[in-house]
């Protein structure tokens, strides 16, 4: 066997090796800006939904007065009862632990 030969058989696959796993880190690099992006988009599709309501929640309060409100807001409750109910438990359990937040 000659020294050279081996060499450069070593080198050639030192070299093909190389060229692969460059290869692969391109490939999980451009699969995380894919994953990055569509994330982001996400994130933003989200907040964009949450500003819509909360624009609709401005203008129904700008155009409908204190008593308007309640009796919305009870027709929503004989509507939905249970739903109700679960949403004030959430809602209360959340206040409290913020409350026991601002204490500590």
């Amino acid at each position: 066997m000659n020294p050279t030969n081996t060499r450069n058989e070593i080198e050639e696959r030192v070299e093909a090796g190389r060229e692969r796993a460059a290869s692969r880190i391109r490939d999980v690099a451009d699969t995380l800006r894919e994953k990055t992006h569509s994330t982001q988009d996400r994130v933003v599709e989200i907040a964009d939904r949450a500003a819509d309501r909360m624009t609709q929640a401005a203008d129904y309060m700008s155009t409908h007065d204190f008593r308007a409100m309640c009796r919305d807001a009870e027709g929503f409750l004989r509507k939905y009862p249970t739903q109700s109910v679960a949403a004030a438990l959430v809602l209360g359990i959340l206040a409290g632990k913020a409350l026991r937040h601002r204490e500590a």
